[in-house]
């Protein structure tokens, strides 16, 4: 097992794991041992909760894993071994009550047991393969206690799973403060069998159960209280984990042992006889200052001096749902800025720190805990708070064993706070990797960024009591009363029976339960799940194809939990999809939003990325949860990152973030001066892809406001209309607003000027507003396509046309493709009736009181009341004074490093605002590339490890298109896709040629399309009277032109006579879908590694594909079959999905 390593199974270990099952491991544990059949592996990885596998660190073919040993894990015991009469029970009441009608189970709960569905192991390694599998299952989920493995009476239990686990002995010490139960007894002295026996109850059941318990692999810790001999033990932990400075005495730790403080209780955990883990907690914390940044209104008795009779109060009562929903919607409400102030660090409250914070944690502590000698204990809230704690990182996964003991030795405290700095990662104390962790994160007042985080766990809502059912009709009256509200009711009564299959058309409802009192709810529904694996990138967490979603609750509707118990909610959501009998399960987040649900879900699900695809049908973000998720969450990252203007860099940068797959960021802050703008029937074209989709609001705080200084030093933002706000991490990415058209000293800057503006998303609504406000006229000055569209968006607004006057300046000034058609431009003005001015020799005509009135253009003046300009962009004043003010290098733009630093390290700047330092060597900037691909690689760095699944590539080597886009006097579409300049002999390869096709009918048309010597697409230009889609355009920037029915080759032929309807033919629709790409590299990769005996599939089929041509059903079944055959199988049939969406398009 030295050269082993026990990982996560994926789809690409299904070829090695059939091996397996095949091979040497079929002769020890028998491939139909479980009731599978060899051939489910990868329905198995897919569907499981836990699938593991034991790769070989170095396999003996370099190109292929090699696994030694595979184990997956079920949340319900297997359903092909029951009939359907004993799976309806199961549906009704869940399993764990057919279990303990069986079996003397009585600990066996739906919350704390999986049952083993697949091992299979080589020979030689079965015997310490199991255990260490098993271990690490336990290390997942500090809930998960049971292991169960349920077999036919006449199937013997093998070897493996009766092997003895050795128990050293160990003595009981009488000051115990707590034992768990599990570890009372140490069994016999040749140690424990892996998987024992549990005794039937009598009745007749044709199945044997056996259980491997948590205490057997992973033996508890005793937790006691702590002792001034622990001292040797302590503190090399402090050391080692930087709590202690490497020059600090003894003596500091020895002062905290040995207090008699009342107020402060201080446990250690002991693993045979050695202290590992230290925590110390006191009801010394000031709860009314912690009330002032976070909100702890949400907790009705967290300020009581009594705890809560779990027996006669009602839990709502304790923490309100409806209170946690509106703390929500008011921290998505927007301008959530410090009302503070310039407020420091020092004023943020801290309970104390993690073993994450700074090294002199253990003296500062001591220093307190001497200082107050004999305090009176704290009586005026219900509260403790951990100041000290620390553990082992080998028993790390083991932390939660000390928070029962620590409530027990607290019996007059309900409630358990802690805090740890922002920026610290967060802890397996806090939140388990597998769900059941203690505590909840606390919101924090709108109002205020704390540099710290505070947790909470609850006395009664950090143990494992809770349970799920399906709903009735008589849980509703205690359902409205737990929401607050009646808004839910009809939909609530007019659910399916309780454990009836639902109606295609139907819903469900499950409760949570706690204490025989009702704590949540959850409404699910059908799921237009097709519709949602085309318009989203589900596939980068499951494959529909390996799931049974027909005729599923697929949907979640809505879900509401007591905050207590929201430590659950992984688990509850996992229960739910188990009562449901469903793999998977979606949250559409559609207007109006439900924070009560929102609350819980973007935390536990994951939100999906929007595919760039033609016509999509799903206008809404999507968050999914599966069994994967349920014990591999994204950790989360809780540090302050604040973003400075919603430029296409920023908006990118953002939205990598939320779409990471390892990482949640729960605390970003955007500043705009408009907010997030997705207007894109009036915009210019961004380069995001659906930002409708990516759901900006539900992941962000957004600040309408704009940065009027950085103070550095208190690391925070001060704001123009008052308040501030602060950061760890500060991103700039303010870009360059069109100036007035004035030159010499006079001072550029718009923004003291009322009614004149520039055109950016900011402005868009005085445009859209002018037909009100500006009745004399309105001048548009520039020659950039922006000036063009802002003609088009008056025009759309319904403007006259009379009253605009465009000062657009000489043809040559214009965009290339508008210059080549200038009499096309120049006949659309005229037919609109606008006013087309061929000069940019114009001088704004001011009041006194600094008032546009007019333009000066060539001695006559045009009045007008608005004055829009979109020709040239510079860093305006404001923001330069903000970089200045905070002594940044400035220089010509924001001076950055070769990965966006400036000189400070907690500031990054990217975009059109900057410019790279000389010592880089780098003479083009950040305007000469895509935005959206600048703001990936900010979030690259931003994550400061290599992004996941993704090629090594230099971190400033671009390839994106620069597109842009236009509307001409409302009626001509110009499109522009080149690619970026400082790339332009690199991207393509020799000498390139032009395919041009021009069309002045009845439909006006010029294309223009580029390819290199590879056939490769680089560049294409259209002006025309049809819109061309943006989306269509980006697609098959850099694809071959082959796979456009070998384009070049018919247009040399004389056959395409218009390239604009070329590209429309159905036969091509497949190429416009952004996994086309993905599709072909797997089939080159695949066709590279395919073997001589399949003969020339690869050949077959990429001629087919490049010929773009109509397949029959017999051609298409035969290829796909050839390619599933081929190379390696994973890769093979993942390509073959992506591939049979394309040979599907391409059909008749």
């Amino acid at each position: 097992m030295a050269s082993a390593t026990i990982r996560r199974a994926t789809l690409a270990h299904a070829p090695a794991i059939g091996a397996l099952l095949q091979g040497s491991a079929a002769d020890h544990v028998p491939a139909d041992y479980f009731g599978w059949g060899p051939s489910t592996a990868t329905q198995e990885i897919e569907t499981s909760v836990i699938a593991l596998v034991a790769e070989q660190a170095e396999p003996v073919a370099a190109d292929q894993l090699q696994v030694d040993g595979y184990l997956a894990l079920s949340a319900r015991p297997p359903a092909h071994r029951f009939d359907a009469n004993v799976l309806r029970d199961m549906r009704k009441a869940g399993w764990d009550a057919w279990v303990k009608q069986h079996f003397q189970a009585d600990k066996l709960e739906r919350i704390n047991t999986l049952f083993l569905s697949r091992f299979a192991a080589t020979r030689a390694d079965t015997a310490t393969l199991l255990p260490n599998f098993l271990r690490t299952v336990f290390s997942l989920s500090p809930q998960l206690a049971h292991i169960a493995l349920i077999l036919p009476t006449s199937t013997p239990l093998l070897d493996c799973f009766r092997a003895k686990i050795p128990r050293p002995a160990k003595k009981q010490d009488p000051r115990l403060l707590h034992v768990s139960p599990s570890h009372a007894a140490d069994g016999p002295a040749d140690g424990i069998e892996l998987f024992e026996h549990v005794p039937s109850s009598g009745t007749v059941a044709p199945f044997a159960l056996y259980v491997c318990r948590r205490a057997t692999v992973l033996p508890p810790l005793t937790v006691r209280r702590a002792r001034v001999e622990d001292c040797d033990d302590l503190v090399p932990l402090f050391k080692v984990q930087n709590m202690l400075p490497p020059d600090a005495g003894d003596y500091h730790v020895a002062e905290i042992l040995e207090s008699r403080n009342p107020a402060v209780v201080s446990l250690v955990a002991e693993h045979e006889g050695t202290a590992v883990g230290f925590v110390s907690a006191s009801t010394d914390v000031d709860v009314g200052v912690l009330g002032k940044y976070f909100a702890l209104d949400l907790y009705t008795d967290l300020l009581n001096a009594s705890v809560t009779d779990i027996e006669t109060t009602p839990l709502a009562h304790v923490a309100s749902v409806h209170a946690s929903a509106q703390h929500l919607a008011s921290e998505r409400a927007g301008d959530a800025v410090d009302d503070a102030g310039a407020s420091s660090a020092a004023d943020v409250p801290t309970t104390g720190t993690s073993q994450t914070a700074q090294a002199s944690t253990v003296p500062d502590y001591a220093q307190r805990v001497k200082d107050a000698a004999c305090p009176a204990v704290n009586d005026e809230h219900n509260a403790f708070a951990i100041h000290l704690f620390c553990i082992d990182d080998r028993y790390m996964h083991q932390s939660t064993e000390l928070i029962k003991p620590l409530f027990d030795a607290m019996p007059a405290r309900d409630y358990c706070l802690l805090t740890q700095p922002s920026t610290c990662a967060e802890i397996p104390l806090l939140v388990a990797s597998g769900g059941g962790g203690r505590f909840t994160r606390v919101p924090s007042v709108p109002t205020k960024q704390p540099a710290h985080v505070l947790y909470m766990a609850h006395r009664f809502g950090h143990q494992e009591k809770v349970s799920v059912r399906r709903g009735t009709a008589k849980d509703v009256p205690d359902v409205l009363n737990l929401l607050q509200s009646n808004a839910w009711e009809e939909k609530l009564r007019a659910c399916d029976a309780e454990f009836e299959p639902c109606r295609a058309e139907g819903r469900s409802f499950f409760v949570v339960e706690a204490y025989q009192q009702l704590v949540g709810v959850a409404l699910l529904k059908h799921a237009p799940i097709d519709q949602y694996v085309r318009d989203f990138d589900v596939e980068r967490w499951v494959e529909p194809r390996l799931h049974d979603l027909a005729l599923k609750l697929n949907e979640c509707e809505m879900l509401a939990m007591n905050p207590l118990f929201e430590c659950h909610a992984r688990w509850v959501l996992q229960d739910i999809m188990n009562l449901a009998e469903t793999s998977v399960l979606v949250y559409p987040c559609v207007s109006p939003m439900d924070f009560m649900s929102l609350k819980i879900l973007r935390a536990e699900m994951v939100p999906m990325r929007p595919r760039r695809i033609l016509d999509p049908k799903c206008t809404h973000p999507l968050l999914l949860m599966c069994n994967s998720i349920v014990y591999d969450p994204r950790v989360a990252n809780n540090a302050r990152y604040v973003f400075v203007g919603a430029s296409d860099c920023n908006l990118s940068c953002i939205e990598e973030l939320i779409f990471d797959d390892q990482t949640c960021y729960t605390n970003l802050t955007l500043i705009s001066t408009e907010g997030i703008s997705v207007r894109p029937e009036l915009e210019l074209s961004r380069a995001l892809v659906r930002p409708h989709c990516v759901g900006f609001p539900l992941h962000i705080n957004i600040i309408r406001n704009t940065v009027q200084a950085i103070v550095r030093g208190d690391k925070r933002v001060r704001l123009r209309r008052g308040g501030s706000v602060a950061y760890d991490q500060l991103v700039l990415a303010p870009g360059r607003a069109f100036t007035a058209p004035s030159a010499g000293d006079t001072d550029a800057s718009v923004a003291h000027v009322p009614n004149m503006i520039p055109f950016d998303a900011a402005h868009l609504g005085t445009v859209l507003a002018a037909k009100e406000r500006a009745p004399r006229g309105v001048v548009v000055h520039g020659a950039n396509a922006a000036a063009f569209h802002c003609v088009s968006v008056l025009l759309g607004a319904g403007y006259p046309a009379a009253n605009i006057t465009h000062v657009a300046g000489a043809p040559t000034a214009w965009p290339a493709p508008l210059t080549a058609r200038a009499g096309l431009v120049r006949a659309r003005y005229a037919t609109s009736g606008v006013r087309l001015v061929e000069s940019l020799d114009a001088t704004a005509m001011k009041t006194a009181l600094d008032r546009v009135t007019g333009v000066r253009i060539g001695g006559s003046g045009v009045p007008c009341d608005l004055l829009v300009l979109a020709h040239e962009k510079k860093v305006t004043t404001m923001n330069f004074r903000m970089v200045h003010d905070a002594s940044l290098v400035f220089d010509n733009g924001i001076v950055i490093g070769g990965e966006f630093g400036t000189c400070d390290p907690a500031i990054l700047a990217a975009g059109t605002a900057t410019r790279f330092s000389r010592k880089e060597g780098i003479a083009w900037t950040l305007a000469d590339v895509n935005s959206r691909e600048v703001g990936q690689r900010v979030a690259h760095v931003l994550r400061g490890m290599p992004e996941y699944d993704s090629p090594p590539f230099p971190l400033h080597a671009y390839n994106a298109a620069i597109v842009e886009t236009a509307t001409v006097a409302s009626s001509l579409y110009y499109l522009s896709m080149t690619p970026p300049t400082p790339f332009r002999n690199t991207i393509g390869v020799g000498d390139w040629r032009t395919l041009a096709t021009h069309r002045d009918g009845a439909f006006v048309s010029h294309v223009d399309v580029h390819i290199d010597s590879r056939g490769r697409i680089v560049e294409m230009k259209y002006v025309g009277d049809r819109g061309l889609s943006v989306d269509r355009a980006v697609t098959i920037y850099g694809v071959n032109e082959r796979y456009l029915g070998r384009l070049a080759d018919r247009f040399d032929d004389g056959l395409v006579e218009e390239l604009f309807d070329y590209l429309l033919l159905p036969q091509f629709q497949a190429v416009f879908h952004d996994r086309f790409r993905a599709a072909m590299a797997h089939m080159r990769m695949s066709a590279l590694q395919g073997r001589a005996e399949d003969g020339d599939w690869a050949q077959d089929l990429l001629e087919m594909a490049h010929a773009g041509a109509n397949p029959s059903k017999e051609e298409r079944k035969t290829v796909l079959s050839k390619f599933e055959r081929a190379g390696d199988a994973a890769l093979a049939k993942r390509a073959a999905r992506d591939l049979r969406a394309f040979l599907a398009s391409a059909a008749p």
